[in-house]
């Protein structure tokens, strides 16, 4: 990823503003998250006519700290925003576990 945002800075005409890199993505998070990691990647993989074992690793699924570390991975090859839907049950706590996601990358 970071040599595609370093191109994609490369392409920017002179005077434009900045360019923001920002990353989507699926997320399921809390107990029982990870479990569900397969059933998002079938929906991706339908969605986009891609194989399942290429889209396993896409959705951001599991315990906070873990899904925290794996948005700073992004944050260190130059992402600046994350845009996140959540999948699953129980709304409130995965908005409250995205709200302790947040706390960590900002920590």
């Amino acid at each position: 990823m970071a040599a595609g945002v370093r191109a994609l800075r490369d392409l920017r005409p002179v005077g434009r503003l900045p360019l923001t890199v920002a990353v989507g993505a699926t997320g399921s998070f809390g107990d029982g998250a990870a479990g569900r990691g397969e059933q998002l990647a079938q929906g991706i993989s339908h969605a986009y006519g891609r194989p399942l074992d290429e889209v396993l690793d896409i959705p951001l699924v599991g315990e906070p700290a873990a899904v925290a570390d794996r948005l700073a991975r992004y944050a260190d090859v130059g992402a600046q925003h994350v845009v996140v839907g959540l999948a699953g049950d129980g709304w409130q706590d995965q908005c409250a576990a995205l709200a302790e996601i947040r706390t960590l990358l900002r920590a």
